[in-house]
């Protein structure tokens, strides 16, 4: 699925390899002790100045984001503020059958997309991670990562002429 969009579009091995790292967070994003984070207390200063909340990801979510940036699951050149506003970004993010259907670029592309987001509107993606909406999307990496190891186990089936 190329998209007009995206200057470079990842392989498919790239895309597989992006889904079995976000995989690895499944446990972690699981666990019933995981915290997303919350939004710090407004602070006054000794000059008298008020620090507003801010939104700050427990230690899974942060290390998650990292990753994110380092093993590339935020696509540079991507338009994501167009696709954030397409009917398809907003059935993944309203529809867990449609998350549970996505492709593995329109998860990268989802993640880009929160991720970006926050940058704009702070404590957005606080909210993915409360919401649950960022664990659908790595259950669905693991669930992709899962179908490709099924098929690649399954018999190869040859034709036979006789």
């Amino acid at each position: 699925m190329a998209d007009k969009n995206l200057k470079d579009v990842p392989s498919s091995f790239e895309l597989l390899r992006c889904m079995e790292e976000m995989a690895l967070y499944l446990p972690d994003l699981e666990s019933p002790d995981f915290g997303p984070g919350d939004f710090s207390p407004s602070q006054k200063t000794e000059a008298g100045s008020i620090i507003l909340p801010y939104a700050v990801l427990g230690d899974v979510a942060d290390a998650f984001v990292s990753a994110a940036y380092d093993r590339g699951w935020v696509l540079r050149g991507f338009d994501w503020v167009s696709w954030a506003h397409s009917d398809e970004a907003q059935a993944m993010c309203s529809d867990p059958s449609t998350l549970e259907r996505a492709e593995p670029l329109q998860l990268v592309y989802l993640i880009t997309a929160l991720i970006r987001q926050d940058r704009f509107s702070e404590g957005a993606l606080l909210g993915s991670f409360k919401s649950r909406l960022i664990l659908g999307i790595v259950h669905r990496a693991a669930a992709i990562i899962e179908e490709e190891r099924r098929r690649s186990l399954s018999p190869v089936r040859t034709c036979r002429s006789d």
